[in-house]
């Protein structure tokens, strides 16, 4: 299980996150918390994949996402 504070200001940014995520390898659930910020992944997969997807889309079209670098394993 993997934590990452994320600040989203679209729901296009919430919809390339979950989709962006969801396609990682190992990956069995994303569970996005818009209240607390809180982005949580559960599964096999390496965190630091998760780290790297979220970067890259927030380098594409989706300047209103801001990660909060935590990230946090559970």
């Amino acid at each position: 299980k993997v934590e990452m504070k994320v600040d989203i200001n679209c729901g296009k940014c919430k919809n390339a996150i979950m989709q962006a995520v969801a396609e990682i390898e190992g990956v069995n659930q994303v569970v996005l918390d818009e209240e607390k910020s809180l982005l949580t992944v559960v599964g096999t997969m390496d965190p630091i994949c998760v780290a790297e997807k979220l970067r890259k889309i927030k380098q594409t079209d989706h300047k209103g996402l801001k990660l909060q670098n935590q990230l946090r394993k559970a």
